[in-house]
């Protein structure tokens, strides 16, 4: 699947009518998938250079993750977290991304879900006090 591009005409139509949708529109949710990281240079599931046309090992998608600190958001995931803050018709952020480019673009974790977990969330073991003996 090669990357469409519109033509400028072509552009203005949709953002025309996604404008006039959102006008009308009380409650918006986004929902996101593979397509709005591919400009960050993370490769989706199903394009030219998906994960499904050549799949990796487990040690390889390890090493990939780590990658994902270094990514940085696209306009997208900016122009997504701006709205979620500024304008309150939208409402939430549903995402099947794991690489955490809503959150590093300032998208609140309460305003989102990640649906497939997150791979930069790092656990944190909480403990009480030490106690003598245990």
């Amino acid at each position: 699947m090669t990357e469409f591009i519109d033509s400028e005409e072509v552009l203005c139509g949709k953002y025309t009518e996604l404008f006039e949708l959102f006008g009308r529109s009380k409650n918006v949710v986004f929902f996101t998938g593979a397509g709005i990281s591919t400009a960050a240079n993370i490769p989706d599931f199903r394009g030219d250079k998906g994960l499904d046309k050549a799949p990796i090992n487990i040690a390889q998608m390890g090493a990939s993750e780590r990658d994902l600190d270094s990514k940085m958001p696209t306009f997208g995931h900016r122009a997504i977290s701006v709205l979620l803050e500024r304008d309150s018709r939208f409402k939430f952020l549903a995402t099947s991304n794991h690489d955490g480019l809503h959150q590093k673009s300032g998208t609140p974790w309460e305003k989102s879900a990640n649906i497939f977990g997150t791979a930069t969330l790092k656990n944190v073991l909480l403990v009480g006090p030490s106690t003598p003996g245990r």
